[in-house]
């Protein structure tokens, strides 16, 4: 019975030794192969880096390649063009100019004594021949140079058939406005505001009259004294005759 029982137990402690080491291999196995997958996605992760930089690349070089060609964001006309051949374009630098002659915007100047006046949002008015096409000052650049400041126009008719690219027209801008005034066209009997003597014609004779006048703009003339409504202002220039009370007008 010893012998058996001696056995047994000699079998017993050898299945516990093998079921020990059993587990230690098992341990080590489940651990080589979390080390192994922790490498592979290690890799992984550095491979996937390492095509997003590919990506990244090959998209800068498509880029690159397209903007190669020379393709305008909007239509219109070629209005200059570098023809220098042989020179070399580095990013950024202009070759071509295309106008959208379907729309302008207007850059005015002023001298910067007028700058208390100019604001954005002031109505002006920008004269084209004998056309007048309405507009307001939409920006104002914020340095002066050389006593000039300039400001941008948005038109109500950006269309308007007769504006050209590169065109100088004459911008009028309105400061103020006032009603229920005697005003008369403008023209060269005025020189400059305050009083100064004006001829008013009366049947064939041209009497002078003193007369105060008031504010101005590109058409009209405020007269605040000296004349009534129904007076008819002569507006041309009367300089030679100012030293006459009257004078006889002949046809």
């Amino acid at each position: 019975m010893n012998e058996i029982g001696v056995g047994i137990q000699e079998e017993l402690n050898q299945a516990v030794l093998n079921l020990e080491i059993a587990r230690r291999e098992l341990d080590q196995l489940e651990q080589r192969i979390k080390n192994e997958k922790e490498s592979l996605d290690a890799d992984l992760t550095e491979l996937e880096l390492e095509i997003r930089i590919e990506e990244k690349t090959i998209n800068n070089l498509e880029r690159q390649l397209a903007l190669a060609d020379v393709k305008p964001n909007k239509p219109g006309v070629v209005t200059w063009i570098n023809d220098d051949i042989g020179a070399t374009v580095h990013a950024g630098d202009i070759i071509a100019r295309v106008a959208d002659l379907r729309s302008f915007k207007v850059e005015g100047k002023i001298s910067d004594i007028h700058a208390s006046k100019i604001m954005v949002g002031n109505p002006v008015r920008v004269r084209i021949g004998e056309q007048s096409l309405k507009g307001i000052i939409s920006g104002i650049q914020p340095t002066i140079q050389n006593g000039i400041i300039t400001f941008s126009v948005r038109l109500e008719d950006k269309t308007n058939r007769e504006l050209r690219s590169n065109m100088r027209v004459d911008i009028f801008v309105i400061t103020s406005f006032k009603s229920g005034i005697v005003r008369v066209k403008n023209g060269p009997f005025v020189n400059g505001s305050g009083e100064q003597d004006i001829f008013i014609l009366n049947g064939k004779t041209a009497v002078r009259r003193r007369a105060f006048i008031g504010d101005s703009n590109f058409d009209w003339v405020e007269i605040k004294e000296g004349v009534q409504p129904g007076d008819k202002v002569i507006i041309s220039d009367m300089e030679r005759y100012i030293h006459r009370a009257t004078i006889t007008i002949k046809d």
